[in-house]
């Protein structure tokens, strides 16, 4: 039984150094302007895709907030979503595309790039339901685009 305890305790103590090496962040800012917005299926989340993005970001990041913390921007350039038609025909034009900024205090660790996420690649999150029906412009799948796309900040931010 001492050892279970030391051995949890130990767990413990490396899970908060973890914890405290992680980056922490203090504002994420995610902006879409109406050109970014490449077909109609696509404008039916204009209005809320900034906040959409915003907030699944912040849910990854939610035990890491700090007043001093990292500033996330993030422009949106391009949101499509295949119908239907697309999708059947296996032409992958459902992406999520927008240029990443994050700035560190000090300069160290800044990092600055574009972040594609397609169908293709959200494809293995798609579980037991047809893959051609779930790649279209549904509420689910828009869904699945923001939060790939979030994962992919959070973990960038940690690498």
């Amino acid at each position: 039984m001492k050892n279970l305890m030391l051995t949890t305790a130990a767990a413990l103590t490396l899970s908060a150094a973890t914890a405290s090496a992680a980056t922490m962040v203090s504002d994420v800012n995610v902006e879409a302007d109406l050109t970014a917005i490449q077909d109609i299926d696509a404008a039916a989340h204009w209005a809320t895709l900034p906040q959409d993005l915003e907030t699944a970001i912040i849910e990854r990041m939610v035990n890491r907030i700090a007043d001093d913390g990292a500033t996330i921007t993030i422009d949106i350039d391009e949101l499509e979503l295949a119908d239907m038609f697309e999708t059947q025909a296996d032409i992958d034009s459902s992406k999520l595309v927008g240029d990443v900024d994050i700035d560190v205090d000090g300069n160290y660790g800044d990092q600055d790039y574009t972040l594609s996420v397609s169908a293709r690649q959200i494809e293995p999150l798609i579980v037991g339901t047809d893959v051609d029906y779930r790649m279209t412009s549904s509420e689910e799948f828009y869904n699945l685009m923001i939060d790939a796309f979030a994962d992919n900040v959070v973990e960038k931010l940690d690498s």
